[in-house]
This record gives C-alpha cells, sequence and structure tokens, in this order.
C-alpha cells in the first residue's frame, strides 16, 4: 500500500493537479455549470409532458386547461435543455474568454457566431408565407437544423468553442489589434470597438475553414463530427466497464485530496450528459423511455448518493458503529450534509484522504453500487435516467425523479444498503483504532495528574 500510494503521489497527482487546471477543461466545467438551471428546468419540463402515470398524461391530452400545462412543459423543454449546444458555445466561450483576462461576453459572442457558420444553414431554407402571402422562391430563408444546436453538436460546437475561443482571445490581448476611442465615448461602444478586428480574423478565418471543408465535400461538418467522433464515444461511454474505469479514477483522486468530481467533470459533461440529453430527445419524440442506460444522471441516481464513494452509506455505517468521540463528532457534523450529496466534511475531516483503512470501500462501494444499478437497468426492472435533477438533491428522491419511477428508488435504496455493508468492517475497524487511541492519552493524562 505504502509503495502505490507513493507511486501515486510522484507521477498520477501532479498529472491530474495540472489536468484540474488545465484552462481548457476548467473552462467546460465552469461553462456547464452555468447552464445547468436551464437544463434542470428543461428536464423538469419534459418529465412533465412525459408524466409517467399515464391517466394524468390522457388529462394533458385532452384538452384545456390541463393542455396549456402540457404545452407549456414542452416549449420549456424546447428552449432550453433541447439547445444544450447553443448555450454552451456562450457560457463555455465566456468561461476560457475570462481565464484569458479578456471580455468573456464578446468571447461567447464569437464562439457562438463561429460555430453557427458550421451549420450550413444556407442549404436549410423555407419559404417565407408570413400572413399567408408566398413570396416564392425570392423569398426563401437560410434555416438551421436545430439537431446540431442540441446533444448530437455538442462535441463540435466544444471543439469550434475551445479553438476560436482561444484564437479571438489570444487577438484580442494584442494591443495592435484594439482600436482605442477617446475617453468620452460611452464604455459598451469602446468595448466592441475593441473587439471589432479580433471578431473579425476569427470570424473570417471561421468562414475559410468552411469553404474549404465544403471544397472537399464536407460542408456538413457537423453530421462528419457526430458520425466519427461523438457517437463512437457515446457508445464507448454508454458501457459498464467504461463507467466502472471512471468511477475508479474519480474515487482514486478524491483519496489523494483532489476534487475527482471537478477533474473528470469535462468528460462527464462532453460524453455522459450528451446521453442524458439523448434519452430526453427520444423520449420527446414519443418513445416511451430513453435508450442509454448509463448517463450523467445515472451517476447521481445509484452511485454518487451523498457523494462520492457513496458516503451516504458510510454515514449510516457510523452511526451503527461510532464508538469513539472522533467519528461521533464527525458522524455528527457530515451526516446532514451527505444526505444532500455535500461530503466534503467526511472526506477531509474523518480523513478518507490518504486514509489506507478507507481506500477500500471508498472505491468499491460506487463500483459494487453501478453494477447493481447498471444489471436492474438492463433487466428492465426500471427505466434509463431522462431528466437532469440538481446534484443536491437528495439520494432515492433524484433518483424517482430522474426516471419518473418509484422503481428507481429502490434501486437508490437497494445500493445504499449493500454499501452500508461493504463500509461497516471499516468504520469499526477504524473506530476501535480510535477508542484504543483516545483511552490511551485519558490514561496518560490521569496517570499525570497524580
Amino acid at each position: 500500500m505504502e509503495k502505490f500510494m507513493n507511486w501515486m503521489e510522484r507521477y498520477i497527482v501532479p498529472i491530474a493537479s495540472k489536468i484540474g487546471a488545465q484552462r481548457h477543461l476548467v473552462a467546460i466545467r465552469d461553462g456547464f455549470a452555468t447552464i445547468m438551471p436551464l437544463m434542470i428546468i428543461g428536464s423538469f419540463g419534459l418529465l412533465i409532458h412525459n408524466f409517467p402515470i399515464q391517466s394524468v398524461k390522457d388529462l394533458f391530452a385532452a384538452g384545456m386547461p390541463l393542455h396549456w400545462l402540457d404545452v407549456i412543459a414542452l416549449n420549456v423543454y424546447g428552449g432550453s435543455m433541447f439547445l444544450m449546444g447553443l448555450f454552451a458555445a456562450i457560457s463555455i466561450g465566456y468561461a476560457l474568454g475570462k481565464s484569458y483576462d479578456v471580455d468573456g461576453f464578446a468571447t461567447g459572442l464569437v464562439t457562438l457566431a463561429s460555430s453557427l457558420i458550421l451549420t450550413n444553414m444556407f442549404d436549410y431554407k423555407a419559404p417565407v408565407t408570413w400572413g399567408g402571402f408566398d413570396a416564392g422562391t425570392l423569398g426563401w430563408e437560410p434555416g438551421l437544423f436545430t439537431k446540431w444546436l442540441g446533444p448530437s453538436g455538442l462535441i463540435t460546437i466544444l471543439i469550434v468553442t475551445l479553438i476560436t475561443g482561444t484564437i479571438f482571445a489570444k487577438l484580442a490581448q494584442n494591443k495592435k489589434l484594439v482600436i482605442k476611442l477617446p475617453d468620452g465615448v460611452p464604455p459598451a461602444v469602446s468595448r466592441s470597438f475593441s473587439a471589432l478586428l479580433p471578431t473579425m480574423i476569427t470570424l473570417t478565418l471561421v468562414g475559410v475553414v468552411f469553404a474549404i471543408l465544403e471544397a472537399l465535400g464536407y460542408k456538413e461538418v457537423y453530421m462528419h463530427v457526430y458520425t466519427l467522433i461523438q457517437k463512437p464515444l457515446m457508445g464507448l461511454a454508454n458501457s459498464l466497464p467504461v463507467l466502472l474505469l471512471l468511477i475508479f479514477i474519480q474515487q482514486v483522486l478524491w483519496f489523494f485530496g483532489l476534487h475527482g468530481s471537478n477533474i473528470l467533470a469535462p468528460v462527464i459533461n462532453a460524453i455522459f450528459l450528451a446521453l442524458t440529453a439523448e434519452n430526453m430527445a427520444a423520449i420527446a419524440a414519443g418513445n416511451t423511455q430513453g435508450i442509454n442506460i448509463i448517463n450523467s444522471q445515472f451517476l447521481d441516481s445509484y452511485v454518487n448518493l451523498g457523494g462520492s464513494g457513496l458516503t451516504a452509506a458510510l454515514m449510516i455505517a457510523m452511526i451503527f458503529k461510532s464508538k469513539s468521540a472522533i467519528n461521533k463528532s464527525i458522524r455528527n457534523i457530515a451526516t446532514g450534509p451527505a444526505f444532500f450529496n455535500i461530503n466534503e466534511p467526511v472526506i477531509f475531516g474523518l480523513p478518507i484522504v490518504l486514509n489506507p483503512i478507507y481506500i477500500i470501500p471508498f472505491i468499491l462501494a460506487p463500483m459494487v453500487s453501478a453494477v447493481i444499478a447498471y444489471v436492474l437497468s438492463a433487466m428492465n426492472f426500471v427505466a434509463p435516467a431522462s431528466a437532469v435533477v440538481p446534484w443536491t438533491c437528495p439520494p432515492v428522491i433524484s433518483a424517482i425523479l430522474a426516471t419518473g419511477q418509484w422503481q428507481a428508488g429502490a434501486v437508490a435504496l437497494i445500493n445504499i444498503a449493500v454499501s452500508v455493508l461493504i463500509y461497516l468492517p471499516f468504520v469499526a475497524y477504524a473506530d476501535k483504532k480510535n477508542l484504543e487511541i483516545e483511552q490511551a492519552e485519558i490514561a496518560c493524562e490521569q496517570s499525570s495528574s497524580l
């Protein structure tokens, strides 16, 4: 164990620390965090539209006034989660611009415009028929294939955003390209002119790239990236071995004091969140349930219960086994936050970090829980998660909301129960050692006072 820890601290931890501080990965993490409210509200809109009780769904379809609720819910989803790629282009661009100390909003606008340039919008045209008047061939307007502004275009948008955002930020840092206006000019106008040349250069470069791709027969940029890159990645991610590897890496990072969830957030958001969004799109299209068992909400519903390491189960085990004063104190402080999936008090207070006693259950409990949830989902005991629920939502409740089924709550309870059994012997051993230390200290104090 000591050799393993020394090897990890020497080779793996420094690399993980650099990855966690890499500006582009941080921008992806912060960008998705910014648009999370939109995704959550959109998820609940779709949950209402696809209400799990059929009799209620029939009332929605029967007519007014409940039909209004269905219309509102579906269109809220359409204007939020369905267009997650569009919002990601702005929010990630903003975060990237701020990391370079340039205008974040201007960067976000440039990355959004760059993403739209590559949508090939002039091949998707619709006739103008305002007021019943058909303008004919002269009135045809360009349109957007909105599929590529949602989860299906997410990888393309991420690539374009990171590249064009970096180019714009580097150009904006060049003082020779900044147009300075007199001091009397309003700040908003001055900022817009300072970004004029960097914006022009960046968007022109994107236009040139699109022209080259069109000449080579690849003008459907989003489709090609989706087919060649995103779909294979999503297929790979939607497998139990990859999920278990991800969980193992996350737990090992936490064990060494690194925020495993934050470090892996770019992967989870770019791939696993897209799998959740694909489930939502399938339901919106009329399917009875999602198509991807593994997705971002799978982790929150069945694996990260109480936080990374399934620490809700650890808290329950400590309730049964804690006799030492230190364990009782940590238990009393950390139990409340753990049931809202906040587990830093127990990870750093117990501690779990660099504690060889807890490394085995801390890794084993979430991995076993993932296998249980996957098997039960594959057996159709529970439907795949198809709604984004706030990560602070308590365990069991979050699983029910994510699937719309009570069975999901049962799976979460099974995982907690199994994980309690995994943690119990390790908690008992650690508590026994702490109790021995405390009794020795009391005996030492008593002897010194005589």
